[in-house]
């Protein structure tokens, strides 16, 4: 079925040509070409856990690929080689499971959608077909696990430092969140969520980055800086104007933002982002900006988002800077679904509304805390989603041309609904996600009965 919308998408007047430049993301037969290509090495490889790197120097943590959890940068791994801020050995032995056929247990996202019936395609493939990994699977596949290898996607928090304190986030990463831990301790969960851990002397892990940059720099095809909230860090424009001076015309250059700072600083951010596109210094400058539902539900999930002030800054983005693509970085869980058909809605208004723009849908299934996962949800619940996914087909791109939702978007949600499916509803979460809604009230002076009447009392 996603082939021949696929299909009947590329024909629409005026639309090929977008469809076409996207066709290396979104063609099924793309995918399933390079999931062809993966099984020749074994079945289950995956160039991100070679490739694609998340690195917070102010916690010393990274991981490859967003479904893993983060772990430790071993500091005496960091003195022999800068490098290894990346190419930990805990990754090279993930690497080398993979050349084997093994299946790493970090992992398990992607094998319980390749176990579903049909084997569906899942983000290990999805992200192997991406233009910074296909062109050197064959190349890795061909590696022991050993080696070192630079990334080509790397994604970079230089600090902690936000001003949210989202019901999800690890304090590691939110200051806020942090305080805030530091002043009420853990919530009284059966995992003591947000526990705070020792603090890390994040400056020889920025050392080291700064040391590893002018080696891994012309390696990188994405670089994308995230948080802690990157605009509320100078490095971020340090770097903005690193690329002005020193451009980098084949890299594509991201910030990850909850687009909540002042007028000032989005501005400051703006002008740097015009010059960057005038003077071509980044082959293509790319905005992700958080947000999981819609209304005062968004509001409670992430405590001191105001849709208003989101949505005004967005917008601003879409209209004045309309050759920057804007993809709404959405983590999905288990109170996201109630008003995600407002949040759609949105989208397709301003994709209506402002034409010359990209603004994308990018769909992440939160894991933790697990109290929050989608899996919490009782299958009476099932229509919510199934109307989550009728409005995504029902507004696609044959039906409304280029605001419309691509092939991409409607299996990325098609993917979550058949985990969701397969899943035993979690039922032995539900203590906890009552316990810490109603200590997260207390904390926040919010109200989860008035942004979510009734939810509780069907969690019995």
């Amino acid at each position: 079925m996603v082939k021949a919308t696929y299909e009947r998408v590329r024909r629409l007047p005026g639309v090929g040509k977008l469809v076409e430049r996207l066709a290396q993301n979104f063609s099924l037969d793309y995918v399933q070409s390079v999931r062809q290509q993966l099984d020749k090495i074994s079945p289950t490889m995956c160039a991100a856990k070679w490739l694609q790197s998340t690195v917070h120097l102010e916690i010393g943590e990274t991981h490859s690929c967003h479904h893993p959890g983060r772990h430790k940068i071993p500091l005496e791994e960091l003195k022999v080689y800068p490098g290894a801020l990346h190419d930990t050995r805990r990754k090279k032995n993930e690497r080398k499971k993979m050349l084997a056929g093994e299946r790493p247990e970090e992992c398990g996202y992607c094998w319980k959608i390749e176990d579903l019936p049909g084997s569906p395609l899942s983000d290990r493939h999805y992200k192997s077909a991406e233009d910074w990994a296909r062109p050197f699977v064959e190349k890795l596949g061909a590696m022991s696990g050993d080696e070192d290898v630079d990334p080509t996607y790397l994604e970079l928090s230089f600090s902690s430092n936000c001003q949210l304190r989202c019901s999800y986030c690890d304090p590691s990463v939110s200051s806020a969140l942090r305080a805030e831990i530091k002043k009420f301790g853990p919530y009284p969960t059966a995992d003591a969520f947000g526990t705070l851990v020792a603090d890390h002397d994040g400056g020889v892990f920025t050392e080291a980055f700064w040391d590893w940059w002018p080696q891994v720099r012309s390696k990188l095809k994405v670089f994308r800086l995230t948080g802690g909230e990157p605009l509320l860090e100078e490095d971020t424009f340090r770097v903005m104007e690193t690329f002005l001076k020193d451009p980098s015309p084949d890299l594509k250059f991201s910030v990850n933002s909850n687009l909540m700072v002042s007028d000032e600083r989005f501005t400051r951010f703006t002008s740097l982002l015009e010059q960057l596109m005038k003077k071509k210094a980044v082959k293509e400058m790319q905005v992700f900006a958080s947000i999981d539902t819609w209304g005062e539900q968004a509001e409670w999930i992430r405590h001191g988002l105001k849709v208003k002030v989101f949505s005004k800054n967005l917008e601003e983005l879409l209209r004045d800077h309309p050759q920057v693509p804007v993809t709404l970085m959405i983590t999905f869980n288990a109170l996201s679904p109630f008003r995600f058909k407002e949040l759609l809605d949105y989208v397709l208004w301003c994709r209506q509304t402002y034409p010359r723009a990209t603004l994308k849908i990018g769909i992440a299934l939160l894991h933790n805390p697990s109290f929050m996962c989608l899996d919490v949800l009782p299958k009476s619940y099932s229509q919510q989603l199934e109307d989550i996914l009728a409005h995504h087909r029902a507004n696609s791109m044959v039906t409304r041309g280029r605001s419309g939702f691509t092939v991409a978007e409607i299996a990325k949600f098609e993917r979550i609904l058949a985990w969701w499916k397969e899943r035993p509803t979690a039922t032995e979460r539900w203590k906890d996600l009552r316990v810490f809604v109603n200590e997260y009230d207390r904390r926040k002076g919010t109200s989860f009965e008035k942004a979510f009447p009734g939810f509780l009392e069907n969690l019995q």
